[in-house]
């Protein structure tokens, strides 16, 4: 093991009979935009259908988009190939690096893995979406970029490749226009053969996760189609947070035809079509994502915003239930949500969605001081001393400390 600069960077090597961390220099924040809404259909319990009932279901649709409510006719989109393409100097350069005597000796794989290693060393997070050509040209760019970065390497040298969503502490911004935004990261998984069936069931392969912690958590591997629409709805982020509602859809066209069944991205369409006005088609969607989520906190918690907007009380209540009874191990939503219900003083909401956060995510200690305002504010002033307590355990900046001593010690006052 060996580190390098201030960057961290993971490479596991492993073959059917053994696996072991063969590499690991350095990054820092790799992002991959997740948006969701902070204000949330829900239906009753489910049941098993009936065969007739299977016969008789209408196919699954994807709802049609309201296209005249956007003005893209003017907005550059760039090309799904254009992505992962390198210039031709910069495909130049990659053939010179592997005719090295000692790179040439490789196999294809630790070949990208070399490369990829002898340009990251000296790589600036700037937090960009940048396409392949452009992190390799300015040595620049986020998560996202880099990753474009291997499989662009990695498809020039025949190299297979896949890749897995892994969720990391969260890193949550400030609520801007009911947006929260948090981050997690995409590992690539490198070899030299296409795999067959699941990617640890055997053959070597090479792991490259560029920004490794030990509170990461291994999410789900996704298709080449799904990773590229990753990077269309990250453009559709920086977009919507700019305001910009035309070349956010323009960006999220694109990754709904790559991956038409890839939840984030109906969600954010549903979002766009809500913030341009159209609640029907937006409805639409939120159905739609629905029935092909794995998870549906996000959808259900935006989908929560749009009821409250057409003020549907029924389905309102119905979504609220559902939320309340969801126990999702993927701890995002759950503090969005808490914040919201803070915000509107339904402390035993938010307690309860506070407290489903920190069970997946007992090291946030951010989420510690909200969930002891919501305690105080019910009249349980033990609870909220022990909140704090966890909190202060927890934070490491100054300010923080200073904060949660001060409320501590106000509350212990409170309590004699």
């Amino acid at each position: 093991m060996t580190k390098q600069g201030s960057n961290v960077f993971y490479l596991f090597s492993s073959n059917s009979k053994k696996r072991r961390v063969s590499v690991l220099f350095s990054l820092k924040s790799c992002k991959v935009l997740s948006f969701f809404i902070l204000l949330s259909l829900v239906s009753g319990c489910v049941s098993h259908s009936s065969v007739d009932e299977l016969l008789t279901r209408k196919p699954l649709v994807l709802p049609a988009s309201h296209c005249a409510l956007f003005n893209t006719q003017t907005i550059p989109v760039p090309s799904v190939d254009s992505l992962s393409s390198l210039t031709s100097e910069q495909r130049t350069e990659l053939n010179d690096f592997i005719r090295r005597k000692e790179i040439e000796k490789l196999s294809p794989r630790k070949q990208v893995f070399e490369f990829i290693s002898s340009k990251i060393q000296h790589f600036n997070y700037e937090g960009r979406n940048y396409i392949a050509s452009e992190a390799l040209r300015t040595q620049s760019g986020n998560c996202m970029s880099l990753a474009l970065l291997t499989y662009a390497v990695a498809n020039i040298l025949n190299v297979e490749t896949t890749f897995q969503v892994i969720h990391s502490s969260p890193l949550l911004t400030d609520i801007k226009d009911d947006l929260v935004v948090s981050s997690d990261h995409v590992r690539v998984f490198l070899s030299d053969s296409a795999y067959k069936g699941h990617y640890l069931s055997g053959g070597n392969y090479t792991v490259i996760d560029y920004f490794p912690d030990v509170n990461d958590r291994a999410g789900a591997i996704v298709s080449e189609q799904e990773f590229l629409a990753m990077f269309y709805r990250n453009l559709a982020a920086d977009a919507l947070l700019e305001g910009d509602l035309s070349r956010s859809f323009a960006m999220l066209e694109r990754g709904v035809l790559l991956a038409p069944k890839y939840s984030p991205v109906i969600n954010m369409m549903a979002i766009l079509h809500r913030r341009a006005g159209d609640y029907d088609t937006s409805r639409d969607f939120y159905k739609y994502g629905l029935e092909i989520a794995d998870s549906q906190v996000v959808l259900l918690s935006n989908y929560r915003q749009l009821l409250r907007q057409v003020d549907d009380k029924k389905e309102l209540s119905s979504v609220e239930a559902q939320l309340l009874a969801l126990n999702d191990s993927t701890p995002y939503e759950w503090y969005g949500l808490g914040l919201d219900a803070l915000k509107s003083a339904d402390y035993k909401k938010a307690q309860v969605y506070l407290k489903k956060f920190l069970n997946n995510t007992p090291y946030f200690h951010r989420a510690y001081y909200d969930l002891a305002k919501a305690q105080f504010a019910l009249g349980d002033i033990r609870s909220a001393q022990e909140s704090l307590h966890q909190a202060l355990e927890l934070a490491k900046l100054p300010d923080n400390l200073q904060k949660y001593k001060a409320k501590l010690q106000w509350l212990s006052q409170q309590n004699h």
